[in-house]
Protein backbone atom coordinates (compact mmCIF):
# COMPACT_ATOMS: atom_id res chain seq x y z
CA UNK A 1 0.00 0.00 0.00
CA UNK A 2 1.27 3.64 -1.28
CA UNK A 3 0.17 6.35 1.92
CA UNK A 4 1.08 9.98 1.60
CA UNK A 5 -0.10 12.31 4.32
CA UNK A 6 -1.12 15.86 3.18
CA UNK A 7 -2.08 19.02 4.66
CA UNK A 8 -5.08 20.78 2.63
CA UNK A 9 -4.22 23.97 2.11
CA UNK A 10 -7.93 25.51 -0.05
CA UNK A 11 -8.84 28.23 2.93
CA UNK A 12 -12.67 26.89 2.40
CA UNK A 13 -11.45 23.09 3.03
CA UNK A 14 -12.78 20.66 -0.10
CA UNK A 15 -16.56 21.73 -0.66
CA UNK A 16 -17.75 21.04 -3.82
CA UNK A 17 -16.16 23.58 -6.27
CA UNK A 18 -12.91 22.45 -4.68
CA UNK A 19 -13.42 19.31 -5.00
CA UNK A 20 -15.13 18.97 -8.25
CA UNK A 21 -11.37 20.34 -8.93
CA UNK A 22 -9.31 17.51 -7.28
CA UNK A 23 -11.79 14.68 -8.38
CA UNK A 24 -11.57 15.70 -12.06
CA UNK A 25 -7.58 15.72 -11.53
CA UNK A 26 -8.16 12.05 -10.47
CA UNK A 27 -10.31 10.90 -12.56
CA UNK A 28 -7.32 11.50 -14.97
CA UNK A 29 -5.34 9.44 -12.75
CA UNK A 30 -4.25 5.64 -13.93
CA UNK A 31 -4.76 4.34 -10.27
CA UNK A 32 -6.97 4.43 -8.01
CA UNK A 33 -6.24 6.66 -5.13
CA UNK A 34 -8.84 7.22 -1.87
CA UNK A 35 -9.10 9.80 0.39
CA UNK A 36 -8.50 9.20 4.55
CA UNK A 37 -9.33 11.18 7.62
CA UNK A 38 -8.47 10.69 10.56
CA UNK A 39 -11.47 9.16 12.07
CA UNK A 40 -11.42 6.21 9.04
CA UNK A 41 -13.38 7.24 6.64
CA UNK A 42 -12.62 7.41 3.61
CA UNK A 43 -13.57 8.18 -0.02
CA UNK A 44 -12.47 6.92 -3.61
CA UNK A 45 -11.01 10.38 -4.82
CA UNK A 46 -12.65 10.28 -7.92
CA UNK A 47 -15.76 10.52 -6.15
CA UNK A 48 -16.67 14.66 -5.31
CA UNK A 49 -19.57 13.34 -3.55
CA UNK A 50 -17.74 11.06 -1.56
CA UNK A 51 -15.02 13.83 -0.92
CA UNK A 52 -17.46 15.91 -0.21
CA UNK A 53 -19.26 13.47 2.51
CA UNK A 54 -15.63 13.75 4.13
CA UNK A 55 -16.18 17.41 5.37
CA UNK A 56 -12.26 18.04 4.90
CA UNK A 57 -11.58 21.20 6.21
CA UNK A 58 -8.95 23.62 5.99
CA UNK A 59 -5.33 22.87 7.59
CA UNK A 60 -6.78 19.00 8.26
CA UNK A 61 -4.15 16.10 7.49
CA UNK A 62 -5.33 13.45 5.01
CA UNK A 63 -3.93 10.29 4.19
CA UNK A 64 -4.25 9.66 0.25
CA UNK A 65 -3.18 5.75 -0.31
CA UNK A 66 -3.65 3.61 -3.46
CA UNK A 67 -2.45 -0.24 -4.27
CA UNK A 68 1.43 -0.75 -4.94
CA UNK A 69 0.38 -2.89 -7.50
CA UNK A 70 -1.49 -0.69 -9.82
CA UNK A 71 0.17 1.37 -12.60
CA UNK A 72 0.66 4.60 -12.00
CA UNK A 73 0.16 3.95 -8.27
CA UNK A 74 3.10 6.45 -6.46
CA UNK A 75 2.91 9.25 -9.56
CA UNK A 76 -0.34 9.40 -8.76
CA UNK A 77 -0.88 9.80 -5.23
CA UNK A 78 1.85 12.49 -5.33
CA UNK A 79 -0.20 14.56 -7.99
CA UNK A 80 -3.00 14.40 -5.73
CA UNK A 81 -1.04 15.13 -2.84
CA UNK A 82 0.22 18.49 -4.85
CA UNK A 83 -2.98 18.87 -5.35
CA UNK A 84 -4.36 19.00 -2.04
CA UNK A 85 -1.25 20.82 -0.73
CA UNK A 86 -2.76 23.93 -2.89
CA UNK A 87 -5.41 26.77 -3.00
CA UNK A 88 -7.94 24.58 -5.47
CA UNK A 89 -10.60 27.78 -5.90
CA UNK A 90 -10.40 30.31 -8.06
CA UNK A 91 -8.96 33.53 -6.73
CA UNK A 92 -12.68 35.39 -7.09
CA UNK A 93 -11.14 38.68 -7.41
CA UNK A 94 -10.49 40.85 -10.42
CA UNK A 95 -6.74 41.61 -11.42
CA UNK A 96 -5.21 44.19 -9.37
CA UNK A 97 -7.49 43.79 -6.73
CA UNK A 98 -10.35 46.50 -8.01
CA UNK A 99 -13.62 45.73 -8.05
CA UNK A 100 -15.59 45.90 -11.40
Amino acid sequence: MIARQVVVATPRGLGEEAAGRFCTTARAQPARVHVVVDDGRSADARSVLGVVELGIAAGQEVTLTADEHEAGAQASVDLLAGELARDLEPDDEPAGGQEA
